[in-house]
């Protein structure tokens, strides 16, 4: 039986985290591409930040602040839509789904689209960190059961959400990259 400790953060945000080994979880592959790691999720992404299940939790992404050139370094945590934690949204195309690039999750090295990475790139300040729902990366692709449960929630996530950001793709300038729909 799987166990949780709870704890919350300077923003108000609920952190679950297992006591136990989660490896006998659903990580059955789907015939869908898995825009994280393009196969199997690295190890240790999901299974240290499990979703409780029955629960309407989700993972959020912390965008950490850095340069234009500087390498994506993010941290995930589970959050109870309960809570009303404070968050935005990131919807992009995907783009080509064999061309990935590395961002760093938790200090873990995940492979994502290359289109991602750039909405990414794009939405990072320089001296603050964004908390964004991001569902390639925010619901365990590879996971049959877990991605059900979430996908039941979208229209939560997006309704509770503060903002949407649509990317589109790269252009030559920094400017006109997203769709505001906040």
């Amino acid at each position: 039986m799987e166990t949780f400790s709870q704890s919350v953060d300077s923003d108000g945000i609920d952190e679950f985290y297992s006591t136990n080994d989660t490896s006998g979880e659903d990580t059955d592959a789907v015939s869908t591409p898995n825009l994280v790691c393009m196969g199997v999720p690295p190890e240790g992404l999901y299974e240290n930040i499990p979703i409780p299940t029955d629960t309407q939790s989700i993972r959020l992404l912390r965008l950490l602040p850095g340069g234009w050139h500087d390498d994506i370094h993010c941290e995930m945590r589970t959050v109870s839509l309960a809570k009303h934690p404070k968050y935005e949204t990131l919807s992009y195309t995907w783009g080509n789904v064999k061309t990935t690039e590395t961002i760093y999750v938790n200090n873990i090295s995940v492979q994502v689209t290359t289109n991602l990475r750039a909405a990414l790139r794009y939405l990072r300040k320089s001296s603050s960190s964004l908390t964004l729902w991001v569902d390639a990366i925010c619901i365990n692709q590879s996971s049959t059961r877990e991605k059900s449960q979430q996908v039941r929630l979208m229209s939560s996530i997006y309704k509770k959400c503060s903002q949407v950001y649509a990317f589109l793709g790269p252009h030559t300038s920094r400017k006109g990259k997203f769709d505001d729909f906040g």
